[in-house]
């Protein structure tokens, strides 16, 4: 039996590579294959290049074929044909039995031949991973009309890690091309998704199709998002797939913060404590401090607490540092431009951890003042201030009350956020922050006294 994977990617950073080397080390008795197309991606290390199998699929061979794009160029392409490469590979390599198709952001912590092993014991035609919502709540519904009868349930899935026989993957291709021919003869507007035809066809040619569970111990990380970290796969026990996988950037934020299926910041994964549990894996304080800030967690204070209480037990020296310690402010200690949102006060200025969302940030034109009235009984403080700009040394002041000038230092940065310092002396009851020549942004200011410093 001859056996193929092959691992798909458009890029190649250090979790990529991890990634195909996770692959590799699971799958010693098939052939690894890095699929990459040369002209959206780019390059491969020249090692990789050298050493191991390249097969490069520029979107014009599939031009060549005469197969479609999609419902239109803009959504058409390689994201939305998933199959495409494969089509491709198998038309150069027809001689695999069975092949695996792995894109290059999920994490292979099982044996991919033993899988193979099982799916000629059992005749298996494709293994994928089901997404089991009735038509009408599908977004890709519309793509199917005028291919196949609506009406009747159609089958679609995860395609991050799937399973082919040689049988199954050239009648993907085989209704593919008839598809192509149909849209073009009919002036069809629509076209089906890869995540369905890779499946659905495979079903209604009466093909033995498996789920990928039966294939693992569980899943529990494994769907369209959210995102995770190498970090946290320490927490995946047994043989599993983990998807998606990636670096702590703005994709990983994205996931987790702003998009609310499955995400640190949604409701019930902060109920049951496991954003709690990935926060403190992570163990970082930009997630710390979005996770404590979001709607969910500062619902209640036993939701919020116990974020705040691993902050600041578990962070780092570099962490603990920059907050210094407790911020004294409440709302009623600042006073803002009346164009800005009295909402954001407490997200920017009375949050126990600094805030990093942009969408709560106070921008200060040119010339604006804000002021900020020192609790009583406070002595010996030192503000600070986190903003995305850094260069505010030269366009921000910080004044007292008396027009006294207070000096501002930097402090330190954390992943695109800068730190700044301004020294506040014994006695004083306010200062104010003014924009000089542009506009001034801040995600947070934090008055802490000098003797909470870590």
């Amino acid at each position: 039996m001859k056996t193929a994977i092959i691992f798909k990617t458009h890029i190649w950073d250090n979790i990529v590579e991890r990634n195909f080397l996770l692959c590799k080390e699971n799958s010693k008795n098939s052939d690894i294959f890095i699929i990459f197309d040369p002209v959206l991606g780019r390059p491969l290390p020249e090692k990789y290049q050298k050493e191991e199998k390249v097969f490069l699929v520029p979107y014009s061979d599939i031009e060549k074929l005469g197969l479609e794009y999609g419902m239109d160029e803009r959504r058409g392409g390689y994201w939305y044909n998933g199959d495409y490469h494969q089509n491709l590979f198998i038309l150069s390599h027809p001689e695999y039995d069975y092949i695996c198709s792995v894109e290059n952001d999920v994490a292979t912590h099982l044996s991919i031949d033993d899988i193979f092993s099982q799916m000629a014991a059992k005749n298996v035609d494709v293994i994928y991973h089901p997404q089991t919502q009735p038509n009408e709540q599908w977004s890709h519904l519309e793509g199917s009309i005028g291919y196949t009868d609506t009406s009747e349930y159609i089958h679609k899935g995860l395609f991050c890690v799937s399973f082919f026989s040689r049988r199954a993957a050239f009648y993907i291709l085989r209704r593919r091309m008839e598809m192509s021919h149909l849209k073009r003869e009919k002036g069809l507007s629509t076209w089906p998704i890869g995540e369905t035809v890779m499946v659905h066809e495979p079903v209604q040619a009466g093909m033995n199709v498996d789920l990928l569970i039966n294939y693992c111990d569980h899943l529990q990380m494994y769907d369209w998002a959210p995102c995770y970290l190498e970090c946290e796969e320490i927490s995946a026990e047994g043989r599993t797939f983990i998807h998606p996988v990636t670096n702590l950037n703005n994709k990983f934020i994205i996931s987790n913060f702003y998009q609310d299926y499955h995400a640190m910041f949604s409701e019930m994964e902060v109920i049951e404590g496991k954003s709690r549990h990935r926060a403190r894996i992570i163990n970082d304080l930009e997630i710390y401090s979005r996770l404590f800030n979001s709607v969910h967690a500062q619902w209640s204070p036993d939701r919020w607490e116990p974020i705040l209480q691993d902050a600041e037990t578990y962070l780092n020296k570099d962490g603990k540092e920059i907050l210094g310690g407790k911020n004294i402010l409440g709302s009623e200690n600042i006073m803002i431009p009346a164009a800005q949102n009295p909402h954001h006060i407490d997200k920017i200025f009375t949050s126990a951890l600094p805030n990093w969302d942009q969408r709560y940030a106070v921008s200060l034109q040119p010339d604006e003042i804000m002021h900020v009235v020192i609790p009583e009984q406070a002595q010996c403080l030192t503000a600070i201030i986190g903003t995305t700009q850094d260069n505010i040394l030269e366009n921000m002041r910080a004044v007292r009350s008396d027009n006294e000038n207070l000096e501002i230092e930097y402090r330190k940065s954390w992943r695109g956020m800068h730190f700044f310092s301004v020294n506040i002396p014994s006695g004083t009851n306010a200062f104010c922050i003014k924009a000089l020549s542009f506009s001034l942004d801040l995600y947070s200011l934090r008055v802490i006294s000098n003797d909470d410093f870590t």
